[in-house]
């Protein structure tokens, strides 16, 4: 794997999400691309920015318009790419060598796009309030679902970014578990993980993490509370990592050396490896779904399975596709999913395995190491 920078602005990285946008414009006929999603700035940008980028492939010409007290952000890694335009509502004097304009970031995009003819845009305007905008060109077309096909696909360098989340991810799983001892509530278990998290080099976290205890982990979303880890008790902790910007999800189920559940991580790993070697470029979401769920009907299960076998990772933890009952998604070539099967005995007990796995021509390729028999 190559050197792993924690910035996601490497110009390079850039460049190639930009081109893959143009795509967009030239498969539609369009000029200029209007990204007002959060997401998708984050996604160009790298950075966690609200506001919106003009893109203007004709005249290679691309403006971001952001708040004013964000805009050194774009000028130190984008200066040269990006008109910048800082938007304030009041102007407090402060000069940036950068564009002010005052008033909403709506109404500057609704100037900027003065005589533009037809354009993409990644919302829905008839569902926004500000018709600035739509009224100031000729033509508007949804880009939205372009621009989820567009993450879908990761580059080699995004690919290394969810490998290194990854591998901090189970830096921190594997010091907190060996951590554990009995008496720990809960949310001790959760606070000692999200040290272990930064101190692996975590730079966010990817989500809330989870940390359950045996009844509590009957709920596929517990939250942690005051519960004791007992010597009889399992711990679920479905957790993970973001660096430069990508996420990585994975959960564990922690069992004690002694007693039955040893055969309910076993039959988990089934249906994960069932699914996994059926996984690949061009198979059907719901498809895999189904054979993960077959094998737990085998053992008269699937009714504790409550919900989709897995989803897509990147920008965001949660990501097209999602890989359920009723998905009628097709997976692409290059696309990061999380595979997470799992059973749930109501007010009982819970059990979950869950990696984040690569989308290939020929199959699968998990990117965790850690072993789903984890015994204390």
């Amino acid at each position: 794997m190559r050197k792993i920078s924690s910035s996601i602005y490497e110009r390079d990285i850039f460049l190639k999400k930009l081109k893959k946008i143009e795509e967009i414009a030239q498969e539609k006929g369009i000029s200029k691309i209007v990204l007002m999603n959060d997401t998708n700035i984050r996604y160009l940008t790298g950075l966690e920015l609200s506001g919106a980028a003009i893109l203007d492939f004709v005249n290679k010409e691309h403006t971001i318009i952001i708040p004013f007290m964000e805009n050194w952000k774009i000028k130190k890694l984008f200066g040269g790419y990006f008109r910048v335009i800082g938007v304030t509502r009041y102007d407090f004097g402060l000069e940036e060598g950068v564009e002010k304009f005052i008033g909403s970031i709506n109404e500057a995009v609704a100037k900027f796009l003065i005589e533009s003819d037809k354009i993409g845009i990644d919302l829905d305007l008839n569902k926004s309030s500000d018709s600035n905008i739509k009224s100031k060109v000729k033509s508007v077309v949804q880009i939205n679902d372009e621009m989820i096909r567009v993450r879908r696909t990761k580059l080699p360098e995004e690919i290394d970014l969810i490998k290194k989340a990854v591998e901090i991810t189970e830096k921190a799983l594997s010091q907190t578990i060996e951590n554990l001892r009995n008496g720990m509530r809960e949310k001790e278990i959760y606070s000692e993980h999200i040290c272990q998290l930064y101190k692996s080099g975590a730079e966010y976290l990817a989500f809330d993490p989870i940390v359950a205890i045996t009844e509590n982990a009957s709920n596929p979303h517990a939250i942690s509370g005051n519960r004791e880890l007992k010597a009889d008790d399992i711990l679920l902790i479905d957790t993970g990592a973001k660096f430069g910007g990508y996420a990585s999800d994975m959960t564990r189920t922690i069992i004690p050396e002694k007693g039955e559940f040893k055969k309910y991580i076993e039959l988990l790993e089934e249906a994960y490896f069932s699914s996994l070697d059926a996984l690949k470029t061009g198979a059907g979401a719901k498809e895999i779904d189904g054979i993960a769920r077959n094998i737990l009907k085998k053992y008269g299960l699937e009714k504790y399975f409550i919900h989709s076998l897995g989803h897509g990772v990147g920008i965001d933890v949660h990501e097209a596709p999602n890989i359920g009952p009723t998905s009628n998604e097709v997976f692409m070539e290059n696309e990061v999913v999380a595979i997470e099967p799992g059973i749930y005995f109501p007010e009982k007990i819970g059990f979950r395995l869950e990696n984040t796995v690569i989308v290939g021509k020929n199959g699968a390729i998990p990117l965790n190491s850690l072993e789903f028999v984890i015994q204390r």
